[in-house]
């Protein structure tokens, strides 16, 4: 609909897979190099992992289209089957007729074929999708494809692409022998903030006009808040942004067109997926009825200012326990205890947005005055040491 409007030669935000909008982040760019040295020095396995939306399909896609075309090649994505139904679709993709359901004939039909190619200088790529779903027993099927080998060189190389918990299954005490063999391991991390704008201007660029848009700086905080940085919740959120922008005839994105875009999409489809070190926060918020999205304009504001009590009273509760820490603990604890401050900065940073989001919507109501001037920021310093106890540092820059 807005392709001819803002002269795109494609739509710059759809959820495929298409390998043309690779945006090589720092993490991308890291994963391409291993996966490209490891082909090279024949490492027999190798691992790729990420978040569901972080881009493995598509990055596994352009890794394909630069692979000398003469490479066998076969790629499985689907991996609720059982070992003989794996092994007939493996054989299947690298081409060859399968007339057997029985292992062995599968296995020396396999063995067979790769013979054949390695007699031609050729090495064989198996690539294993969604391998997070493979059972133990079928990894370990996996594993003994390694074992198909000459007396100096794999015969068959094997890259498992999968979501985080594929490292979960692979370190189970059973599969020892597969973890010793995975000889490039990579990871995608979900994209920072500075990334999130490049790939945005990136998939304008690609799609044929960089400057269709412009988005304020507080739009791409927005997006990258609400994405946590994962390229498909951030396709999501682009495209609809691109359809308001060509509805109401503008060349820039705002903060507000943002939180609007958010809130009509479907809470699944938000949702995005949060890495394990972020559970906590997403976890407490919950817990609070604090949501990470934009306010929700209710009558009154009262359950958005009962959240920002609770996490103010919770902000000054972490504070004193942390310093009770402290007075109590040694050497070997001071890494956590750093730890556990940068989380409760992290707490304060977000009550300070919910006070700046609740004055903007004009419907907050604090205990101790009706704006944020009549009560001040709550800083770490709040509360005061516990006997004995130094003071804690005064909080420098913009809170």
């Amino acid at each position: 609909m807005y392709e001819q409007y803002f002269h795109f030669r494609m739509k710059p935000f759809e959820l495929v897979p298409n390998p043309d909008f690779l945006y090589l982040s720092t993490s991308h760019q890291k994963a391409m190099t291993y996966l490209t040295y490891g082909l090279e020095a024949r490492t027999g396995f190798m691992m790729l992992t990420g978040e569901v939306g972080s881009g493995k399909t598509t990055l596994i896609r352009y890794f394909m289209r630069g692979l000398d075309k003469s490479i066998p090649l076969s790629k499985i994505f689907n991996t609720r089957v059982n070992a003989e139904q794996l092994l007939a679709m493996i054989i299947q993709d690298f081409g060859l007729e399968n007339s057997s359901r029985d292992k062995v004939h599968l296995m020396k039909q396999l063995y067979d074929f790769l013979i054949e190619e390695y007699s031609k200088g050729r090495q064989a790529l198996l690539i294993i999708d969604e391998a997070q779903n493979l059972t133990p027993e079928l990894l370990e099927e996996v594993r003994m494809l390694s074992n198909l080998e000459t007396d100096d060189t794999k015969l068959l190389q094997i890259l498992l692409v999968g979501q985080p918990e594929l490292n979960r299954v692979v370190a189970q005490p059973g599969l020892r022998q597969l973890r010793q063999r995975i000889g490039i391991v990579c990871h995608l991390n979900t994209l920072s903030r500075q990334e999130t704008e490049d790939y945005i201007y990136h998939r304008l660029e690609i799609a044929g006009n960089r400057s269709a848009l412009t988005f304020t700086g507080t739009a791409l905080d927005a997006i990258h808040l609400f994405s946590n940085g994962v390229p498909r919740l951030i396709n999501a959120v682009s495209n609809l942004l691109l359809l308001t922008a060509f509805s109401e005839g503008v060349a820039e994105v705002n903060r507000e067109m943002v939180d609007d875009v958010v809130e009509s999409l479907n809470p699944q489809q938000l949702q995005p997926q949060i890495p394990v070190e972020h559970q906590g926060r997403r976890v407490l918020l919950d817990a609070l009825g604090i949501s990470a999205r934009a306010p929700q304009r209710d009558e009154g504001g009262g359950r958005q200012d009962q959240g920002m009590q609770a996490l103010h009273k919770l902000l000054v509760d972490m504070n004193r326990r942390i310093r009770a820490m402290e007075s109590s603990a040694g050497g070997d604890s001071a890494s956590d205890l750093a730890d556990l401050r940068a989380r409760l900065r992290t707490l304060e940073e977000l009550h300070q947005e919910q006070i700046r989001n609740a004055d903007r919507m004009g419907h907050a109501e604090r205990p101790q005055g009706s704006s944020s001037e009549e009560r001040p920021a709550w800083k770490l310093s709040d509360v005061p040491p516990r006997a004995g106890q130094q003071p804690a540092p005064a909080e420098t820059g913009e809170q």
